[in-house]
């Protein structure tokens, strides 16, 4: 998927909204992770790198928190962005047939796009299904490409922090994860 290459260059801002969601929801996962464990956020905001977008929640370094908080901080951008995948697979054509079937009982015998149905609606521009339909397969795309690709345990990705929090959990002593727990 290279906007010029491989996709028409038109394709570039859909491209680049369909990174912006994946990302701030990937951000959000980890956000709402440590609202739950409560830690507090130091800051939140958005890089330009080779300009494109990056976002970043930043935690507190010396948090009292357990290994099992920050493992559980650091899988939920990865959860978050598997979840947004299963919705907008749902919603595409080729998911569950959310997007493909029409309401009515009597049309879920027979295969009515997206497409098919919603242009009859006047007040509802001709692109818009095929746009949405590309939005939601990019999103997809870019989303589990994020989750994937921050499971890796490199330095300041996801995968590192998951990593060593793990090793912690494990080597943590039976008595300190049953105070964790009550």
């Amino acid at each position: 998927m290279i906007p010029g290459v491989t996709l028409p260059l038109s394709s570039l801002p859909l491209l680049i909204l369909a990174l912006f969601v994946a990302q701030s929801f990937h951000e959000l996962g980890h956000a709402l992770a440590a609202a739950c464990e409560s830690i507090p956020l130091l800051s939140t905001g958005v890089h330009l790198w080779v300009a494109l977008p990056t976002f970043y929640v930043s935690l507190p370094s010396a948090t009292q928190s357990s290994p099992t908080s920050e493992l559980r901080i650091a899988t939920a951008g990865v959860w978050h962005n598997l979840i947004l995948v299963a919705f907008y697979w749902l919603l595409s054509e080729q998911g569950a047939a959310l997007g493909r079937t029409a309401a009515s009982p009597a049309f879920r015998a027979v295969d009515v796009t997206v497409s098919d149905v919603v242009p009859k609606l006047f007040w509802i521009p001709l692109w818009l299904p095929r746009t949405l339909e590309a939005f939601y397969s990019n999103t997809i795309s870019l989303s589990l490409a994020l989750a994937f690709f921050n499971l890796l345990p490199l330095p300041r990705l996801d995968g590192s922090a998951i990593l060593l929090s793990f090793l912690r959990c494990v080597h943590a002593q039976p008595q300190d994860l049953a105070m964790e727990e009550g």
